[in-house]
């Protein structure tokens, strides 16, 4: 089965919404210009099948109905999502509860405690997502340098190759075994060249998806702790509700 972009941007949506304060794993960023080149489109789909793969590893995520309709159901996804029902907070609070049975009620003070400690994580992960992008783009103009080495090298023995057939031509009398880079024995260098430089893997670029994929992780754990506080916002106003009831 196959999905495009929207869907897939449509299930991070979805889970983001309806399992806030849980991990999920983020997507690469919508692009409207260049979105058809091919480098972007191949580290788009790289980036996306890591999402799938990270997605595995969670059985609340596999699980949900918002990933089964995503990977089971057949068709347009993305307005299923949307006509999807909205939960209430306690809904939310439920589904909690019988996904991560594992988590106790603490104490007041506790829960003070592990509030710092997010928002001193929080801010830690930040400075790590502007680190990244720096190196992000450092890597992103070693990956540009490369390709037009790689390109520059290419163009440097096609001009060796046409100066070879012309030049010798007038000063061997066509002699072929004078010849090195156009000898019948050397094949089609040219096209062995065009075939070598297509399947060139540049290790910038690699490296380059690598960095987005670590960024990915982070703005997916960032996410969760902005869902977290949404959480305990609802949770706190349905307690005051009915206290006041």
């Amino acid at each position: 089965m196959q999905r495009r972009y929207n869907e897939f941007l449509a299930v991070n949506k979805a889970l983001n919404e309806r399992w806030p304060g849980c991990y999920i794993p983020a997507i690469p960023e919508k692009q409207f210009i260049g979105d058809k080149d091919e480098g972007f489109v191949e580290e788009r789909r790289q980036l996306l099948e890591r999402f799938i793969h990270e997605c595995s590893k969670y059985q609340y995520i596999i699980e949900s109905a918002e990933f089964q309709m995503f990977a089971k159901e057949g068709g347009e996804v993305t307005e299923r999502f949307e006509k999807m029902p909205k939960q209430t907070p306690g809904q939310i609070l439920e589904k909690f509860r019988l996904n991560f049975p594992k988590i106790q009620e603490e104490s007041a003070n506790e829960m003070a405690q592990y509030r710092d400690r997010i928002n001193t994580f929080s801010q830690f992960l930040s400075k790590c997502q502007q680190a990244n992008q720096q190196n992000r783009d450092s890597m992103q103009q070693s990956v540009k340098h490369q390709k037009q080495n790689s390109d520059d090298y290419k163009q440097l023995y096609t001009i060796l190759m046409q100066y070879e057939a012309s030049a010798l031509e007038y000063f061997s009398e066509n002699d072929m075994n004078s010849r090195v880079l156009t000898h019948p024995k050397a094949g089609d260098l040219n096209e062995n060249l065009t075939t070598m430089v297509a399947n060139f893997r540049n290790p910038f670029l690699e490296a380059a998806v690598w960095i987005k994929g670590e960024m990915l992780d982070i703005a997916g754990m960032l996410n969760a702790m902005k869902g977290r506080d949404l959480v305990m916002k609802r949770q706190l106003a349905t307690e005051g509700r009915k206290r006041d009831d």
